[in-house]
């Protein structure tokens, strides 16, 4: 999985004038982790691991105007997968609208 979140980013100052893309990536990778545990059968087996994330060019007081993050889901079956894949979209397109962010999840 690939998910990238763009929104207008702007000075950690005045962050009530921007659209916080880390703080969105944070809520959805944690609500990623809890796909498994409340959509899947506790006897299927199932990962879904955030492996990677990047945002901001190491600047301390400006809120990036992109966020990713990656990572793997495993399952031995299809359709478990499918729909974590599902529930993913679903999840991306809630967060990005609650936070006011484009969330594109590939």
């Amino acid at each position: 999985m690939c998910i990238c979140l763009t929104a207008e980013g702007g000075h950690g100052g005045m962050a009530h004038e921007a659209d916080d893309t880390i703080l969105a990536a944070a809520h959805l990778i944690t609500q990623f982790h809890t796909i498994v545990a409340r959509n899947i059968a506790a006897v299927e087996p199932c990962v879904v691991s955030v492996c990677n994330i990047k945002a901001g060019a190491g600047v301390y007081n400006i809120l990036p105007s992109v966020a990713e993050f990656g990572g793997t889901v495993r399952t031995f079956n299809e359709d478990i997968q499918d729909k974590v894949i599902e529930r993913m979209a679903t999840l991306s397109e809630g967060v990005g609208k609650s936070f006011g962010v484009t969330c594109k999840f590939e």
